[in-house]
């Protein structure tokens, strides 16, 4: 499994100059999976225990500081107009 963690097509980026350490993405973590939030050096905080539901992501009030990427091309980040957006939903 750990040599399709570094070689997977889908990654879970993290900008840790944008990050402020909230720990919002730790506790809506359905896998409770802390690295991300805890990861300070790695820019890619995937696991192997994640399952990809990209909550982390999803409520993320930094604009930026998380991405989903495909090859490198980032497809999903998180944003504080985005997170305010889906909590009116």
């Amino acid at each position: 499994m750990s040599l399709f963690d570094r070689i997977g097509f889908i990654g879970l980026r993290k900008n840790n100059s944008k990050c402020t350490s909230c720990g919002t993405c730790a506790r809506v973590c359905p896998m409770d999976i802390r690295e991300v939030n805890l990861e300070e050096e790695k820019r890619n905080v995937l696991t192997q225990d994640c399952m990809l539901c990209f909550k982390c992501i999803e409520n993320c009030p930094e604009d930026d500081a998380l991405k989903a990427t495909f090859l490198t091309k980032s497809f999903f980040h998180s944003s504080r107009k985005g997170l305010f957006l889906r909590q009116d939903d």
